[in-house]
C-alpha cells in the first residue's frame, strides 16, 4: 500500500498461518474400518448370549423403570438424577444401555451385546490409529491391531454384557491420546494479535574468552 504521506510503500503486516497437523491418510482410515468389521465378525457369535447371572440381571434386567421409561428423555433424567443409590452408577455405561434398550428392546439381551461388539470395534480402529501417529508404521501398527482383536482378554468385555464399561474406557483413553498426540505436534509459537508487534529478542549472554563466567554483551 503506498502512503501518500511519505511517497513510501507501507508494508503490510500479516498473521502468519499455524496448520494443523495432517490427518491419517485414506489408506488408514480403510485399514481401520477393514479392522472394525473384522472384529466383529469375531465377536458376532456372542449376539445369541443370554443375560449372565448375577450382574446383568440385578443391575440392567430388573430395572426397566430405569431403561425402559416410555420416553428416551424420561430414562435419561432417570439415570442422570433420580436413580440413586445404585449399584455402579456409571453414567455413560447406563445411558448407552438406555439407547440399547430403545433401539432393540429392553428385554432382549442381543441389543445389548450388539452394542459392545460396534464399540469394541470402533476401539480396534482407535487403536490402529493410535500406534500408526506413534510409529508412523503402517505394517507395524496393523500388526498390533490385529494382536489387539486376538487377544483373548478382550473377550469378557465384549462377551458380557457389563464389560460395557471397559470397552467405553478403552475409547475415550485411545481417544485422548489421539488428541494429545495432535496437540503436541502444533507449532508451539504463537501467532502476533493483530496490530501488535512481536517482542524483540534480548541479547543473549556471551562466554569470555578467558573461561570466566558468561556476561550480557550491550550492543554496538
Amino acid at each position: 500500500m503506498h502512503d501518500p504521506g511519505t511517497g513510501c510503500q507501507a508494508s503490510q503486516s500479516t498473521t502468519p498461518v499455524h496448520p494443523l497437523p495432517p490427518l491419517p491418510s485414506p489408506r488408514s482410515w480403510i485399514t481401520g474400518l477393514l479392522l472394525a468389521f473384522l472384529s466383529i465378525l469375531v465377536y458376532l457369535p456372542t449376539l445369541r448370549y443370554d443375560f449372565v447371572q448375577y450382574d446383568d440381571t440385578h443391575i440392567l434386567a430388573e430395572h426397566p423403570e430405569r431403561y425402559n421409561q416410555a420416553r428416551f428423555t424420561d430414562s435419561v433424567r432417570t439415570i442422570l438424577f433420580k436413580a440413586y443409590p445404585r449399584e455402579e452408577p456409571l453414567l455413560v455405561r447406563d445411558l448407552s444401555w438406555a439407547v440399547d434398550s430403545r433401539w432393540f428392546g429392553f428385554p432382549n439381551p442381543a441389543g445389548y451385546h450388539g452394542g459392545n461388539i460396534l464399540l469394541h470395534s470402533l476401539v480396534v480402529m482407535l487403536a490402529f490409529l493410535f500406534t500408526l501417529s506413534v510409529t508412523h508404521r503402517y505394517t507395524y501398527s496393523l500388526l498390533i491391531a490385529l494382536a489387539f482383536i486376538a487377544l483373548a482378554v478382550h473377550a469378557e468385555p465384549v462377551a458380557w454384557i457389563m464389560g460395557r464399561k471397559d470397552i467405553l474406557a478403552a475409547g475415550f483413553s485411545f481417544m485422548t491420546l489421539i488428541a494429545y498426540l495432535r496437540f503436541v505436534d502444533l507449532p508451539r509459537g504463537r501467532p502476533p494479535e493483530p496490530g501488535r508487534h512481536p517482542q524483540p529478542e534480548l541479547p543473549r549472554p556471551r562466554r569470555t574468552g578467558g573461561g570466566g563466567k558468561g556476561s550480557p554483551v550491550p550492543p554496538r
